[in-house]
């Protein structure tokens, strides 16, 4: 299980405390993309990055907010995950 910690991160707009569960960075996937192996390629990276709960940013269904509003941090801070 990944351990989580607290931060307080400055995005210039204003301060947002993020927890986070996830601090180190993972490879999706062992398979190199080559000519040959775009499908199976493919087929991995979309299941690794749905399996990290992200793949509504990749997709286009986490639409980015409004600049302004207090949700932009949160998405920016997650979209750039």
């Amino acid at each position: 299980m990944a351990d989580s910690s607290s931060s307080t991160i400055n995005t210039g707009h204003s301060e947002v405390g993020a927890a986070r569960t996830e601090n180190i960075p993972v490879q999706v996937t062992t398979i190199r993309l080559t000519k040959e192996n775009y499908l199976q390629w493919f087929v991995a990276i979309i299941m690794g990055i749905a399996g990290q709960g992200r793949i509504a940013y990749v997709n286009g269904r986490k639409v980015e907010p409004i600049e302004t509003s207090a949700a932009w941090d949160t998405w920016f801070l997650e979209d750039n995950q």
